[in-house]
C-alpha cells in the first residue's frame, strides 16, 4: 500500500550540471533462494545485504533514506483534511448508500465468480472474479503495494519488500525479498525487472536467472522507476521520488553508474512512463515530456488552479496506443498522443553518444498533442483503462459522514470503490458498478491499481487490485448474458439474442421455456405466435433428430392448445407446409381437424385464409372442396343474402374453382366462375378443352366481357376490343368448335354483331374457312361495316350476286351496288347509280374509261349534257381519255357552264403542248438514229493496211486482228496452240462470226485457267 500523505521534502536539489559520474555501481547479487511460505514471518532486513554508499546531493548533503517518511498504513484522516474541498465535490448530495449501478459487499466475490445484481433489470457490462492464486499470505497478512501486467510476466509487490513473479495464468516463476519495506514501483521489458521501494533502493533483476539481480540505493524513497526498452543492452533505467529529480541512470565506458538530472526542483515524482525515448512524470507543476535522446523537456501540462496538493493523489496512467497515453489525475484526464515532428532542418545524427559527447545533442523529431482534456464529475481517478470505445475509471469513493461527534474516525464510514464506464463524447456514465472488496476500510486512493491485460485466448482482462483484495474483471460476453436472463427467467431475451451462435437445440430449449412462461401467464396468443418462430426451420441443412424434435414439440403443443379449447390461438402459427421434407409433418389429421371446427363453426372466412395459406398436400382437398359445394348450394338456394354473406360466398366460390381445378375437375367450375363474371372464363374453357361441352353458355360468357352495359350500348369497334380475347380463341379453336355450331349459338341469342367479328377474324385467318358463309357475311358487312362491304365483296367470289344485289338495295349501299352491276353486265344501270346518287362525274369517267366501250361513253355524253358539272369534268378529261370535240358539240345551247372558257383554253394549250412534245421526240429519235447509222457506216468501210509476209495466210487460216495496232495478225492456231484446238465450222453469215468469235474467247478464258495466270498474247478483239 503507497502511503496516504507525504510531505514534500525539504532538501531541494539547486545544482545545473546534467550529469554525476562518481556513483560507483553496487550490485550485490540479492539471495532468493528461500520458500516465501515458510520464512516470510521471519524475514528481516538483513535478508538484502549490499554495500550503502552514501549520495552526496549537489550541494554535498547527506541524504537519509528514511527521513521525512510515514508508516504504509497513515491514517485516512489527514488525507480527509488536506483535500477536503475535492472530496466534497465529488461526494456532492451523496445518500449513505450508493443509488447508482451495482453495488456489492465483501461477500459478493466469494468462488471463483459471482455476478452482481442489477437493479435496472438489465445485463451488466462487466463480470467480477476474485483473484485466489497469488501466494496464501499476500492480500491477508501481507498487503499488496504495487503490481505490473506484462503480456509475459506479472509482478506483484508487497508494503513488506516481497516481489512475486509469475506468468499471465498464474504460474508462479519466484518469490523474493527485494526491499526492506514498501515496494512503491514495479516496471518490465519482458526479461528484465524493477522495483523501487521507500527504502530508497531500486533493484533490477532477470525474470529467469535468479542470480542476476542488482540493488542500487538511491537513498531517498523512490517513487517510480522504468527500464529502457533495450535494458538488456544499455542498462539504462529512469528514476524518481521524494528527491523530486527524474534521474537516467546508465553506464558508462568505465562501467561506473552515471546519472544524469532531466528535471528537479518541482516537488516529488509520484509517475515515470515512457513512450519509445519519450518520459513522461509527473510532479507539482503538472505532467512534463521529455525525449532522452534530445535530453530536453519537449512539453510541460501544468496543473488547474484548483487542483489539491499533487503528491496526495497519484496519477493513474493507461496506455492506449502504441502512441497514445491516457493520464487520469483526481478527477482530470489528458489524452497524449506522440507524433513525430516534421521539422526540415533535423539532422537526424546518431543518438548513441558517450557523455563526452553530450554537447552534440540529438534535434528534437517528436512532438506531443493534447488530443483532450476532460474533467470528470464526482469523481477520484483511483484507476484508469479504456473499455472498447469508452473510458473504464475506477472512483475511488471518500468516506461518508454519518455524524458530527467530532471523533474523525467514527463520523465516517469507508466506502467500497466504484467501477465506472464513461462516453468519452458525452462524458454520461454508462455503467457503475459497486466493487466490494474485501477489508477496504483503512484504504486510500493510491491504495487502489487497474491494469488491462489482452490475451490472445481469453481476450481483455482488467485487474483490479487493492492492497487486500484482488479482482479480475472481465466483458460481461454474450454466454455471461445468456446465463443472466435465463437466470432471471427472461427467456425471451435469452433466445433473441443467441440466434447466431447458440446450438440450436439449446436455443429451442431456452424459447420453450419462454412459451412455458406465456401459457402459465395464460397468454395464449403470445404463447403461439412465439411457438412459430421457436420451432421455425429455415433454409440450410439439419439433423433428423433434430427436425424429429421439431416436428413431436409441435404436435404436442398443438394437442395441449387443443385440450385448452384456445385453437384460435395457435392455427395461425402452425407450419404452412412441410416442416422439413415430406417425410416430416405434422400428424395426419392435425390440418383437417381444424378445417373441421371451422366449418363447424360456419367461420367460412377462416376456411378461405387457412386453405390458401396452407400446402394442399396436409389436408384432404376433396373432403374440402365437397364441404363448400354445399355450403354453397345452401346459400345459392337462400333468396335473400345480407351485403357480408354476399361477400363471403363471392370468396367461398373461388376457393371452390381453384379446388376444382386442382382436382382436375374443371367443368364443375364453369357455371361458378359465370356466376362470379369471371373474365378469365373463355380461357378457363380453352386450357381445359371444354368449349364444345359449354356451347349453350357462350352467350352468357360473352355477356361477362361486356359488363353491365347491353350489346347496343357499344360501337363495333369497341366490341371488337371488349371480346377479342373471347373472338381469338375461337378461331383459333375452329378446327375443334366448327364455325357454323358458333353461328348457329350465336343467332340463338341474338348475337349477329358477335358472329360478324368472329367471322371477319376467321376470314383473316384463312378465307376457306367463311367460304360457306360468304352470303352471311355480305348480309352482317351491310348491317356492321359497310366501309369494308365492296372489298369483300371484290376479294371474294362465293356469294349469290343477286342475293347481294338485293341486300345493298335494302340497305342503300350504293358504290357497292354499283360494282355488283358492272359484273352482272348491268353497266348502264351502274352508271346510271354513279350519276343519279353519287352524283360524282370522276367515277363515272373512271367507270366508262374501265369498261371501254364506245356506246357506253355515248351513253355517258348524252346522259351528262343537262349536268354542268358532268360537262366541265368531261371537258377536262378531253384529250387523255376521250375526244374533246364530241363532247363540246353535244352541250346543248343556252347552256350555262362554270368555267367553260378556261376549260377551253387548257384544251387548246394541252393540244399545242402535246404537239410541241411530239416535235421534240420526233427530233430526237431523228438525231440518234443518224449517229448510229453514221457510226455503223463508218465501221463496215474501214480497211486495214497487213504485213505482205502474211498474204499466204488469208487464203487458209482465220485471222485475228487485235484492237492494240502495235500487234501484228496472227492466226487462231498460233493463238489457240494447236490445229486441235481451232474452230472446226464455216463462218459465211455474221451470226456464224460472232459464233466464231465467241468460242475463240471461251477458248483463251480455258488457257487461262490451265496455266493459272495471263496469257501475254490476249488482247482486245
Amino acid at each position: 500500500m503507497v502511503p496516504k500523505n507525504r510531505r514534500r521534502s525539504s532538501e531541494n536539489s539547486s545544482t545545473s550540471a546534467d550529469t554525476h559520474q562518481n556513483h560507483a555501481y553496487t550490485d550485490e547479487i540479492v539471495d532468493t533462494t528461500f520458500d516465501y511460505d515458510s520464512t516470510i514471518d521471519s524475514i528481516s532486513d538483513s535478508s538484502i545485504t549490499m554495500d550503502r554508499q552514501e549520495t552526496p546531493t549537489p550541494d554535498g548533503d547527506i541524504l537519509n533514506s528514511t527521513e521525512e517518511h510515514t508508516t504504509p498504513r497513515e491514517s485516512v484522516n489527514d488525507l480527509q483534511s488536506s483535500v477536503a474541498a475535492i472530496e466534497d465535490k465529488a461526494r456532492g448530495e451523496q445518500p449513505a448508500e450508493a443509488s447508482n449501478g451495482q453495488h456489492g459487499n465483501d461477500d459478493d466475490l466469494d468462488g471463483d465468480e459471482t455476478e452482481v445484481e442489477d437493479e435496472d433489470q438489465e445485463p451488466p457490462k462487466l463480470k467480477y472474479t476474485r483473484l485466489s492464486k497469488l501466494p496464501a499470505r499476500f492480500f491477508n497478512k501481507d498487503p499488496v503495494s504495487c503490481c505490473f501486467f506484462h503480456e509475459q510476466v506479472f509482478i506483484f509487490a508487497t508494503h513488506s519488500g516481497f516481489i512475486h513473479l509469475c506468468k499471465p495464468d498464474f504460474t508462479p516463476i519466484r518469490t523474493l525479498k527485494a526491499h526492506k519495506t514498501s515496494v512503491l514501483s514495479l516496471h518490465t521489458d519482458g526479461e528484465y525487472f524493477a522495483s523501487g521501494s521507500i527504502d530508497g533502493t531500486i533493484v533490477i533483476g532477470s525474470i529467469t536467472d535468479d542470480k542476476d539481480i542488482t540493488a542500487f540505493d538511491f537513498k531517498r524513497p523512490i517513487h517510480a522507476v522504468v527500464l529502457d526498452k533495450q535494458y538488456r543492452i544499455t542498462k539504462s533505467f529512469i528514476s524518481g521520488g521524494t528527491s523530486g529529480n527524474v534521474v537516467h541512470s546508465t553506464r558508462n565506458w568505465l562501467n561506473q553508474r552515471q546519472d544524469t538530472i532531466l528535471d528537479s526542483d518541482n516537488g516529488p515524482i509520484t509517475m515515470i512512463k515512457t513512450i519509445d525515448d519519450l518520459i513522461f512524470w509527473s510532479n507539482d507543476s503538472g505532467i512534463s515530456v521529455g525525449q532522452i535522446s534530445a535530453r530536453a523537456k519537449i512539453h510541460h501540462e501544468p496543473l488547474p488552479k484548483d487542483f489539491p496538493r499533487a503528491e496526495i493523489y497519484w496519477p493513474k496512467v493507461h496506455y492506449s496506443d502504441r502512441d497514445r497515453i491516457v493520464i487520469g489525475w483526481v478527477n482530470h484526464v489528458w489524452f497524449f498522443r506522440v507524433s513525430v515532428s516534421l521539422d526540415p532542418n533535423s539532422t537526424h545524427v546518431s543518438k548513441i553518444l558517450s557523455s563526452a559527447a553530450s554537447s552534440f545533442r540529438t534535434p528534437i523529431d517528436k512532438k506531443i498533442d493534447v488530443e483532450n482534456h476532460i474533467i470528470l464529475e464526482d469523481t477520484l481517478i483511483a484507476g484508469i483503462s479504456e473499455f472498447n470505445d469508452d473510458l473504464m475509471v475506477l472512483n475511488y469513493v471518500p468516506p461518508l459522514r454519518i455524524s458530527n461527534s467530532g471523533n474523525k474516525s467514527k463520523d465516517f464510514e469507508p466506502q467500497p470503490p466504484e467501477l465506472k464506464i464513461i462516453n468519452k463524447v458525452t462524458l454520461e456514465e454508462e455503467s457503475v458498478d459497486e466493487v466490494g472488496l474485501n477489508n477496504h476500510v483503512s484504504l486510500g486512493l493510491n491504495d487502489y491499481h487497474l491494469s488491462q491485460y489482452i490475451s490472445v485466448e481469453g481476450g481483455a482482462k482488467w485487474f483490479l487490485i487493492s492492497a487486500n483484495d484482488g479482482v479480475i474483471v472481465q466483458e460481461f460476453n454474450l454466454h455471461d448474458q445468456l446465463t443472466w436472463y435465463n437466470a432471471k427467467g427472461r427467456y425471451l431475451e435469452a433466445w433473441k439474442m443467441c440466434e447466431f451462435w447458440l446450438d440450436k437445440v439449446e436455443r429451442m430449449n431456452i424459447g420453450l421455456r419462454q412459451v412455458d412462461s406465456y401459457v402459465g401467464e395464460d397468454n395464449w396468443k403470445a404463447a403461439g405466435d412465439f411457438l412459430a418462430d421457436v420451432l421455425r426451420v429455415g433454409e440450410g441443412k439439419y439433423s433428423d433428430s433434430y427436425i424429429q424434435r421439431v416436428t413431436d414439440e409441435w404436435n404436442n403443443w398443438i394437442a395441449t392448445f387443443v385440450m385448452a379449447n384456445k385453437r384460435n390461438e395457435i392455427v395461425d402459427a402452425i407450419p404452412v407446409s412441410y416442416i422439413y421434407g415430406e417425410e416430416f409433418t405434422l400428424k395426419e389429421d392435425t390440418y383437417d381437424g381444424f378445417l373441421d371446427y371451422y366449418f363447424s363453426k360456419d367461420n367460412f372466412s377462416k376456411v378461405i385464409e387457412l386453405v390458401n395459406k396452407w400446402d394442399h398436400m396436409l389436408f384432404n382437398v376433396s373432403d374440402v372442396a365437397a364441404r363448400i359445394q354445399d355450403e354453397l348450394k345452401h346459400y345459392d338456394n337462400n333468396a335473400t343474402k345480407s351485403d357480408d354473406e354476399v361477400v363471403l360466398l363471392t370468396e367461398l366460390r373461388k376457393l371452390y374453382v381453384e379446388l376444382c381445378t386442382e382436382l382436375d375437375e374443371p367443368e364443375l367450375c364453369v357455371d361458378h366462375m359465370i356466376i362470379l363474371k369471371d373474365e378469365n372464363t373463355m380461357q378457363f374453357l380453352d386450357e381445359h378443352h371444354l368449349i364444345m361441352r359449354c356451347l349453350e353458355k357462350l352467350p352468357s360468357i360473352i355477356h361477362i366481357s361486356l359488363g353491365d352495359k347491353d350489346v347496343k350500348d357499344y360501337t363495333v369497334n369497341d366490341l371488337k376490343e371488349k371480346l377479342y380475347v373471347c373472338i381469338q380463341i375461337l378461331v383459333e379453336n375452329s378446327h375443334e368448335v366448327l364455325p357454323h355450331t358458333i353461328i348457329e349459338v350465336m343467332d340463338g341469342a341474338d348475337l349477329d354483331i358477335f358472329s360478324y367479328l368472329y367471322l371477319e377474324e376467321l376470314s383473316l385467318m384463312d378465307k376457306m374457312l367463311v367460304k360457306d358463309f360468304e352470303d352471311e357475311m355480305v348480309k352482317l358487312y351491310a348491317s356492321y361495316n359497310t366501309k369494308s362491304l365492296l372489298t369483300f365483296l371484290t376479294k371474294h367470289n362465293n356469294y349469290s350476286i343477286e342475293n347481294a344485289i338485293g341486300i345493298c338495295q335494302e340497305k342503300s349501299c350504293i358504290s357497292e351496288l354499283v360494282y355488283l352491276l358492272s359484273k352482272v353486265g348491268e353497266n348502264k344501270k351502274a352508271l346510271k347509280l354513279i350519276v343519279d346518287d353519287l352524283k360524282n362525274p370522276q367515277r363515272a369517267i373512271s367507270f366508262v374509261s374501265s369498261v371501254n366501250d364506245k356506246e357506253l361513253w355515248d351513253f355517258l355524253l348524252d346522259y351528262s349534257m343537262d349536268r354542268p358539272e358532268f360537262i366541265k369534268a368531261l371537258m377536262v378529261a378531253s384529250g387523255d381519255l376521250i375526244d374533246p370535240i364530241p363532247v363540246i358539240s353535244r352541250i346543248p345551247k343556252q347552256v350555262e357552264i362554270q368555267g367553260l372558257k378556261d376549260a377551253l383554253l387548257n384544251i387548246t394549250t394541252n393540244i399545242e403542248l402535246d404537239h410541241t412534245i411530239y416535235e421534240m421526240i420526233l427530233k430526237i429519235i431523228s438525231n440518234e438514229t443518224m449517229a448510229l447509222t453514221t457510226l455503223y457506216r463508218n465501221s463496215i468501210s474501214k480497211g486495214y493496211s497487213f504485213n505482205p509476209n502474211c498474204h499466204k495466210k488469208l487464203l487458209t487460216d482465220t485471222l485475228i486482228k487485235f484492237s492494240d495496232e502495235s500487234k501484228p495478225l496472227i492466226t487462231e492456231e498460233e493463238l489457240l496452240g494447236g490445229p486441235d484446238e481451232v474452230w472446226k465450222f464455216t463462218a459465211v453469215t455474221h451470226t456464224n462470226k460472232i459464233t466464231h468469235m465467241s468460242f475463240i474467247k471461251r477458248q483463251l478464258m480455258m488457257l487461262k485457267m490451265k496455266m493459272n495466270g495471263t496469257n501475254g498474247t490476249n488482247g482486245n478483239f
